[in-house]
């Protein structure tokens, strides 16, 4: 990575350029000069030389002046020629080499002269990175560029959650999903890693996730060469699940390049960062081989273990014989993220019960309990005198069957 300044070349023609032999500082050095401020010696103190553990490192990189190998260039998929505009290009190609793995090594020596000051122009320079912001909100999954929102579906994702089936049910998957989706960090796309030919698990999971274009199902490439950009990757199996789980792994990551937990079945649950991923497939290590790796504990992701045959919970409560209005309540409940959320439950909840008394005791009052019990004996009715001629003689001919509420119909 080379250096770069802005300076005013007015009164010097090519020609002095060409013949001037040796180097261009004693010929500029007089002149009014500036650098961007990404790459000023501020900036190269506060990453330490672009050594220290930042995520915005990419944003050093000019494409005036940077030397990248051919075959990491091209596998990083070159410059992006569809910007029309000025601005952004280099730092979108930047992000893609920076989450790839790819090392900045600044080089004092490597130092090129612009043509014309930073600051010309500037008008012009801000109306166009205005107007590709948008587009880097998409290239880039990195909170500099991009705000998180709920309700916005990026084209680069911040994080990649994987799901390993494995032989877990539709129901396993179906609810594991569910609440990966419903993560408090929404910048995510679900990946269900299964065999093409599941058959009626595959079916179900298309039928009921096929159209939310934040879930991929069987899919036929490896995460890293899906979502290649993406800054972080999530691995679960479809047995655990805690509510925020992207959130709470995200937190308990902090600076190591991976953190993983060993659940109680044997299976492991991490969090990893691209670029050490990516590093790792080169080299044919591990991510521990670029940083620390930190062991965490299920206890504090909160994880819950489900069995398959109770993942869905209306199915369970059915199972238990719960009556369906609990059920209902049920269903309301699962969709509590926040406090807000529950205090609105509570008061849907307090109607709902008014209007369950007032249609309960409209109910008694329209339809009386002796509607709804069998009828009584005749004999009991008219009295023990009749009951007994009636056991000996059995119901006079022509009498009628009556009831509490009048006479005999």
């Amino acid at each position: 990575l080379g250096f770069r300044a802005h300076v005013s070349v007015e009164d010097i023609d090519p020609e002095t350029i060409r013949q001037r032999p040796g180097g261009l500082w004693e010929l500029f050095a007089d002149r009014p000069a500036d650098r961007p401020g990404h790459e000023n010696e501020h900036y190269m103190l506060r990453t330490k030389d672009l050594t220290a553990r930042c995520d915005d490192l990419f944003r050093a990189l000019v494409g005036g002046n940077f030397g990248i190998g051919r075959e990491f260039y091209w596998s990083a998929g070159g410059s992006d020629e569809s910007f029309a505009r000025w601005g952004g290009d280099d730092e979108e190609l930047a992000w893609r080499a920076y989450t790839r793995g790819g090392l900045l090594a600044p080089v004092r020596a490597a130092f090129a002269w612009h043509q014309g000051r930073w600051a010309e122009g500037t008008e012009a320079k801000q109306r166009s990175a205005k107007m590709q912001r948008g587009k880097l909100t998409h290239l880039i999954a990195h909170p500099l560029f991009r705000s998180a929102k709920p309700g916005r579906i990026y084209a680069v994702p911040r994080f990649v959650a994987t799901i390993e089936a494995g032989c877990c049910s539709a129901e396993q998957l179906i609810a594991v999903t569910a609440s990966i989706l419903a993560d408090r960090i929404r910048d995510l796309v679900v990946r269900i890693e299964m065999d093409g030919s599941a058959g009626e698990r595959l079916a179900r999971l298309r039928d009921l996730f096929g159209a939310d274009p934040r879930v991929r199902i069987a899919p036929a490439l490896p995460a890293l060469d899906e979502f290649p950009a993406a800054p972080f990757h999530v691995r679960l199996p479809a047995t655990a699940s805690a509510k925020n789980l992207v959130h709470r792994l995200c937190a308990a990551l902090g600076e190591a390049v991976m953190a993983t937990a060993l659940l109680p079945d044997g299976t492991r649950l991490s969090i990893a960062r691209a670029w050490a991923l990516h590093r790792a497939r080169r080299a044919g290590g591990s991510p521990g081989d670029f940083g620390d790796v930190r062991n965490m504990r299920p206890l504090e992701l909160k994880l819950q273990f489900v069995a398959a045959e109770m993942a869905d919970p209306v199915a369970a409560l059915d199972a238990m014989g719960i009556r369906p209005r609990w059920r209902y309540l049920l269903h309301r409940g699962r969709d509590l993220r926040s406090l807000q959320d529950l205090w609105r439950f509570v008061r849907w909840l307090a109607l709902w019960c008014r209007q369950r008394q007032s249609a309960d005791n409209w109910t008694a009052a329209q339809f009386p309990a002796e509607i709804y019990a069998p009828a009584a004996p005749a004999a009991h009715l008219l009295g023990s005198v009749a009951e007994a001629e009636i056991r000996a003689n059995g119901a006079p001919s022509g009498m009628a069957k009556t009831n509490d509420q009048g006479p005999a119909q």
